[in-house]
């Protein structure tokens, strides 16, 4: 996404991402990586996905979120670096997402969505696109773009008090 610093675009027919760009190394245990794209299916292939991306996360040890629209998506993925790369690797070659820009990857130490393979949920604020919440993340500088991120997931989507693989 043009304007916001050490945003990696992922072009069409690039091939595999180069995720070494943007600070995963094999030496970082555990990521807490977001993106966002432009969502390429009708709204009913959501809980399909959903459903996929809680077998292939739970075999890997992800976690995360998955917000959309109706016109992008936004994902929190948590868990061990590599498989965050294969698993983001997946997404881009999707055909149901386009223009993927990861916003945000950083080594973490804990993780938001510990008791979710994938929660999901469609985006609450009918005022406003996520494509217009990143765009308000352009000012930032990379510090303070984690906990603005973080705190917007928590915001759509709270973890649930009880052992649950929760929301939608």
């Amino acid at each position: 996404m043009k304007g916001i610093p050490g945003a990696i675009a992922l072009a069409p027919g690039a091939g595999p991402p180069n995720l070494a760009q943007h600070r995963i190394s094999e030496a970082v245990p555990a990521m807490f990586l977001v993106y966002l794209s432009r969502m390429v299916c009708a709204p009913e292939a959501v809980p399909q996905i959903v459903a996929t991306a809680r077998a292939h996360n739970a075999k890997a040890g992800v976690t995360g979120l998955l917000l959309n629209d109706r016109r992008h998506f936004l994902q929190v993925l948590e868990g061990p670096q590599r498989a965050i790369a294969d698993t983001l690797l997946r997404i881009a070659c999707d055909p149901r997402h386009a223009d993927l820009t990861i916003l945000v990857s950083e080594p973490t130490e804990a993780r938001l969505f510990t008791r979710w393979t994938m929660a999901s949920q469609p985006f609450a604020d009918k005022r406003s696109t996520l494509a217009g919440f990143v765009a308000t993340l352009a000012d930032l500088d990379r510090g303070a773009r984690l906990p603005r991120l973080q705190e917007f997931a928590l915001s759509q989507c709270p973890p649930p008090a009880g052992p649950a693989e929760g929301a939608a």
